[in-house]
């Protein structure tokens, strides 16, 4: 099992968990994530189908062999031994391990949320996750901001994208707990 793969059944087994405590359940129960995080939202929801009511993503790697020739990972070695360590080589396990691959695997409605200027996790990411939800007509939200990189700084962008968030929560999840 790579440590993608250990990541996400992680995730799993804490909902679970959180289930079987009484904590909580899988009605109301959305994955997040951004960056890696991002990634491990879309797998999660593909590995654990009917667990979570949705999945957001910000700032994820949807398509691993393409880190592997854009992105700025790949310009420093700690980068490159990284990604052979923590995802491998192997282009067909890359893409068994790819959410825009797997997309209609998918069953829950998603929010993709990206910086078109992010180094790190190129749009090009944003877009390949996009297109496949479309072809495997799957719900999906989308936000993306101009000037923003790995992630949202400016202060209006980030009211924007909580905002969005939030009114994706609601939607999916339902409303939150109001305090008296």
């Amino acid at each position: 099992m790579c440590l993608t793969t250990r990541i996400q059944q992680d995730l799993v087994d804490g909902v679970k968990r959180a289930e079987a405590q009484r904590y909580g359940g899988s009605k109301r129960v959305c994955v997040f994530g951004a960056s890696f995080g991002g990634y491990s939202a879309m797998m999660t929801v593909i590995r654990a189908p009917g667990l979570f009511k949705c999945a957001i993503g910000e700032a994820g790697i949807y398509d691993l062999a393409v880190i592997y020739d854009k992105g700025d990972i790949k310009d420093r070695k700690s980068g490159r031994n990284y990604l052979e360590q923590a995802i491998g080589k192997d282009p067909s396990k890359l893409a068994d391990n790819s959410p825009d691959k797997l997309a209609d695997k998918i069953d829950v409605p998603v929010l993709l949320i990206h910086g078109e200027a992010d180094e790190r996790a190129p749009f090009a990411q944003a877009n390949a996750m996009r297109a496949a939800l479309e072809a495997a007509h799957k719900p999906y939200e989308w936000l993306t901001k101009p000037n923003e990189g790995h992630g949202f700084y400016k202060e209006e962008n980030l009211v924007d994208m909580y905002n969005h968030m939030q009114g994706f929560l609601e939607k999916n999840i339902g409303p939150g707990v109001q305090a008296n």
